[in-house]
C-alpha cells in the first residue's frame, strides 16, 4: 500500500512538472510572438521610411548626387538626371569629373574634392555641369563629406540649385551697370553723387564745368563751389537746402544755380536733383548743365533741353502669413498689389482659394505633406488667380511657425515668376527647334547620319533588354554618279528628294529614315524581322521604279535603288551590324542592282 501510495506521489508530481513545462513553452511562444509583431511594426515603418526618403529626394527641385571618393557616381536624384539628359543606370560608377564636368572646369573641380577630403569641411561653389546633349548648366554646390558609418567607404554628397537664370540675371545686371556707367562718364552734362551733403562721386562733365580735377571734387562740400549769394542777392546755401527738401519729398524740381569755378570764374548752371536709393539708403544726383550759352539764347536752346532721369527698380517680395489652418493673417503691400485684392478682402481667406482649381489639390498634398511631416521650409511653384481673373506664377518659400514643438502657423515669401516661365518655356521650345535642326537632312527631310548611331545605339539596347528583334535596311542609288554627270546635280538632289518621299510613304510609325551618305540611306525598323523587313524594301524598291523623273525635256528616266537588309544578332557589334548589312547592299551590286538581298 505505502508503495502504491510513494507511486502516486510520484505521479502527481511528475504531471505538476509537465504542467509547469507545458505553461512555460506557451508563455515562451507568446514572447515570440511580441516579438515577430514588434519586428514586423519595425521593419514596416524603416520601408515607410525608406518610401518617404526616395519620395522625397526624387521629388526635389534641389539637384542631389552622392560621388564616391574615388571619383565614381553613385547616385543622382531625379532633378539632376533629367538635367543631364541620363537614366539612373546610365550614370551608375561613371567618372563624375569626365562625364558631367566640362573639360575645363574639371581640374579646378579636381581641387575642391581634394580640399574637402583632406579638411574635411563642407564647401560651396559654383561651377557648370554638361548633359549629355552638350548642353551646359550653372549650379551652386553645397557640398561635404558623408561618413559611412555602416561600412562601405566615405563618399560626398552634393545638393545644387540651378543658377541658370540667376547667371542670365547677373550678366544683365553687370552689362546695365557697364552702360550706366558709360553714360555716366560720357554725359556732356555734369553729374555729381552726394551722400547727406559730401560729394561721394562725380563724372567728367563736372571736372570739366567746375575746371577742376575728379578727385579734387570728391570728398567736398557742394558749398565749395558755390558763390555766397546769387545774382538776385539770395544766399546760395538757403536756396539749395529748399531745393533740396522737396527733391527728398520726392518733389524733382529743376532750378538755375550759379556756380563758383575752381579758377574763381562764375558759370550760369540748370541744376535737376533727384533722389535714387541704393542698398537701402538714399542718395542725391545733381545733374549740373552749363547754360551759359542758353542765358543768351534761351528761346532757342529751351526747345533743345534733355531730361535725365535715374531708374530705381525695387523688386519688392510677397509676404503673407497662414493660421494652422491655411487661413491668411497678415498682407504686405505687395502682396496686395500683385493679387490685385484688397488687404479685407484677403484676410481670413483660405490661401488655396486663391491657387488655380486644377493645382488646388496637389498643393493641399504639397502644403499638408509639410505640415504633417514637420518640414521646416519649403519651395514651391504654383499658379494662382489674381482679383482681375489673370493667372500669375508664384515662386513661394514656405516656413512653418512652431509653438511648443506644434506647427501654429506659416509664413511664406512668393515673387512673380511669370516672366521667367514664359521664357523657360520659349527656350524648352526654342531648344526643341534647334534639336529638330540639327538632327534632320535639310534635302531629304530624313534624319542624318549623326542621328542615325545616337538612334541605333538606343534600339540596339532595347533589343538586347528586351529580346525583341530589329531589322536594318541600307539602300542605295544605282548609276547615281552617271545621273549627277549627264543631268546635273539640281537635278540629283531632286531624285535624292523624291526617294526620300517614297521611303516615307512605306515606312510605318515606328520605323525611321536617314540619309546615312551621298546616295546612301539607311532605315531602323524596331520588333521586325528580316523577312517582314524584306517586304518594306521591296515595297521602296518598286515604288521608285513607278516614280517619273524627267531631268531634260522629252526625256523620262527612271531611277533604281539597290537594298541590302539583315536582322540584329544578340550581343552583335554595332559597327559589325552596320557592315554586315553594307556588304549585303553590295552583293545587290554585284548582282546586277534594282533588287533587294537578306541573309
Amino acid at each position: 500500500m505505502k508503495d502504491q501510495n510513494r507511486t502516486n506521489n510520484k505521479l502527481i508530481a511528475e504531471n505538476a512538472a509537465l504542467k509547469k513545462q507545458i505553461q512555460d513553452l506557451e508563455q515562451s511562444e507568446s514572447k515570440h510572438k511580441k516579438i515577430e509583431d514588434a519586428l514586423m511594426k519595425s521593419e514596416a515603418k524603416l520601408r515607410e521610411e525608406q518610401n518617404f526618403n526616395s519620395l522625397l529626394l526624387n521629388t526635389s527641385p534641389a539637384l542631389i548626387v552622392a560621388i564616391g571618393l574615388d571619383g565614381k557616381t553613385l547616385m543622382m536624384n531625379k532633378a539632376l538626371l533629367d538635367i543631364l539628359e541620363y537614366t539612373a543606370e546610365e550614370i551608375k560608377d561613371t567618372d563624375y569629373l569626365k562625364t558631367f564636368v566640362p573639360e575645363e572646369d574639371g581640374e579646378m573641380l579636381a581641387g575642391i574634392f581634394q580640399k574637402i577630403i583632406k579638411e574635411g569641411v563642407a564647401t560651396v561653389n559654383e561651377n557648370r555641369i554638361i548633359s549629355k546633349s552638350g548642353r551646359i548648366c550653372f549650379v551652386e554646390w553645397h557640398g561635404g563629406i558623408v561618413k559611412n558609418e555602416a561600412g562601405g567607404g566615405d563618399f560626398f554628397v552634393g545638393v545644387g540649385i540651378n543658377i541658370g537664370f540667376r547667371k542670365q540675371v547677373e550678366d544683365t545686371l553687370k552689362q546695365n551697370e557697364a552702360r550706366y556707367h558709360t553714360l555716366f562718364e560720357s554725359a556732356h552734362d555734369a553729374i555729381i553723387v552726394m551722400d547727406r551733403n559730401i560729394i561721394i562721386d562725380c563724372n567728367q562733365g563736372a571736372a570739366a564745368l567746375l575746371r577742376c580735377p575728379k578727385e579734387r571734387i570728391v570728398g567736398k562740400k557742394p558749398a565749395t563751389f558755390w558763390p555766397e549769394r546769387q545774382d538776385d542777392g539770395q544766399l546760395t546755401s538757403e536756396m539749395t537746402i529748399e531745393h533740396i527738401k522737396k527733391a527728398l519729398r520726392d518733389e524733382r524740381r529743376s532750378y538755375e544755380l550759379k556756380h563758383l569755378r575752381a579758377d574763381g570764374t562764375l558759370v550760369d548752371t540748370d541744376v535737376n536733383l533727384n533722389v535714387f536709393a541704393m542698398n537701402g539708403k538714399k542718395y542725391l544726383q545733381a545733374t549740373i548743365r552749363d547754360i551759359t550759352e542758353r542765358k543768351r539764347m534761351e528761346d532757342l536752346l529751351r526747345k533743345s533741353e534733355e531730361q535725365y532721369r535715374t531708374l530705381v527698380e525695387n523688386a519688392s517680395d510677397i509676404l503673407f502669413r497662414l493660421d494652422g489652418t491655411g487661413h491668411i493673417t497678415m498682407v504686405n503691400a505687395a502682396a496686395i498689389r500683385v493679387t490685385g485684392y484688397g488687404e479685407k478682402e484677403l484676410i481670413g481667406k483660405h490661401y488655396l482659394t486663391l491657387i488655380r482649381p486644377e493645382m488646388q489639390e496637389e498643393a493641399m498634398k504639397f502644403f499638408g505633406r509639410q505640415f504633417v511631416k514637420k518640414i521646416a521650409n519649403t519651395y514651391s511653384e504654383f499658379q494662382i488667380v489674381r482679383n482681375d481673373g489673370c493667372d500669375i506664377w508664384l515662386g513661394q518659400n514656405t516656413q512653418l511657425i512652431f509653438q511648443e514643438g506644434k506647427v501654429v502657423a506659416f509664413q511664406a515669401m512668393a515673387r512673380d515668376i511669370t516672366e521667367r516661365k514664359k521664357m523657360e518655356a520659349r527656350l524648352k521650345d526654342s531648344e526643341n527647334r534647334y534639336r529638330e535642326l540639327s538632327i534632320v537632312d535639310e534635302l531629304t527631310q530624313l534624319f542624318n547620319s549623326r542621328y542615325f548611331y545616337f538612334q541605333l545605339k538606343i534600339e540596339l539596347e532595347r533589343s538586347n533588354r528586351y529580346e525583341l528583334p530589329l531589322t536594318l535596311l541600307l539602300l542605295d542609288l544605282d548609276n547615281f554618279k552617271a545621273f549627277n554627270d549627264t543631268y546635273g546635280h539640281v537635278e540629283g538632289d531632286q531624285v535624292l528628294k523624291r526617294l526620300g518621299q517614297v521611303v516615307k510613304r512605306c515606312l510605318r510609325q515606328t520605323d525611321s529614315a536617314y540619309r546615312y551618305g551621298g546616295e546612301e540611306f539607311t532605315i531602323l525598323m524596331p520588333m521586325t524581322t528580316s523577312k517582314n523587313g524584306a517586304v518594306t524594301a521591296e515595297r521602296i524598291r518598286t515604288e521608285l521604279k513607278k516614280e517619273n523623273f524627267s531631268p531634260a525635256p522629252g526625256q523620262n528616266v527612271q531611277v533604281t535603288v539597290s537594298i541590302g537588309l539583315a536582322q540584329y544578332k544578340p550581343q552583335e557589334d554595332m559597327k559589325v551590324f552596320v557592315h554586315r548589312v553594307d556588304q549585303l547592299m553590295y552583293q545587290v551590286k554585284k548582282a546586277g542592282k534594282d533588287r533587294v538581298c537578306s541573309e
